[in-house]
């Protein structure tokens, strides 16, 4: 997400609280439209498509503990396909990028699996998101929406962990530059329907913890000292 009004810049990865970092930044023009960038894109398309912003915008990501986050993800698809209504999926009212795997814990985490059997390291971004292709977004590793297109982490991206990110935002703020307008406060409550908030324990097996861990082992190899 690029807000040109204050030059900053925030990757938007998928249950990082990117809804509320659009909610504080965006700007609202004096007649009430507001003005609304918010996207998933990786980094890596962002730059090829030549937005040169790095040096002129303050980038920041949020990053999340890939557990915490999957939970989160997987309770958002149960609400977003309609399966906590209907207690199975429909594939006439699915999402682009969602499947029947949806409609089942255990075989999501088996398929993750199957995905991230190949050494992480060794693939470029784009190697990465093809494994993933057939798996809704935000599932896909957090590292993968902030690497440039060889798989480098840029020195520029500043990252926040999510649950910090209220009470570090006033002092994050004073790095933007901007005139008249100035940033919301962070919105402390998210945008996830009560029913959707699922502790881990509620949803995952002390074993099923264990896997997910492994799936996401670059993601907690490259952020754990933010989480």
């Amino acid at each position: 997400m690029r807000f040109d009004h204050c030059d900053a810049f925030a990757l938007a990865i998928p249950k990082n609280a990117s809804e509320s970092i659009h909610a504080a930044l965006a700007y609202t023009w004096p007649n009430g439209r507001q003005y609304r960038v918010h996207d998933h894109r990786i980094l890596k398309d962002i730059l090829f498509n030549g937005n040169d912003f790095t040096r002129t915008h303050y980038c920041i990501a949020i990053v999340r503990e890939p557990v915490e986050r999957f939970v989160s993800a997987w309770w958002y698809l149960q609400w977003n396909t309609g399966i906590l209504e209907r207690q199975e999926w429909n594939p006439e009212e699915n999402r682009p990028g969602t499947h029947q795997y949806l409609n089942d814990l255990e075989a999501t985490l088996t398929l993750l699996e199957q995905k991230v059997k190949y050494n992480a390291d060794e693939m470029s971004v784009d190697d990465y998101w093809r494994q993933f292709y057939d798996l809704d977004y935000v599932f896909h590793p957090q590292w993968t929406y902030c690497a440039t297109a060889d798989g480098i982490i840029p020195d520029y991206l500043h990252f926040y962990n999510i649950k910090g990110i209220v009470e570090a935002w006033p002092e994050l703020t004073k790095k933007f530059t901007y005139g008249e307008w100035s940033p919301k406060p962070f919105p402390k409550e998210n945008f996830t329907p009560p029913e959707l908030k699922k502790t881990v324990e509620e949803t995952l097996t002390t074993e099923q913890i264990q896997r997910v861990m492994v799936i996401y082992e670059k993601d907690y190899r490259l952020f754990s000292k933010y989480f």
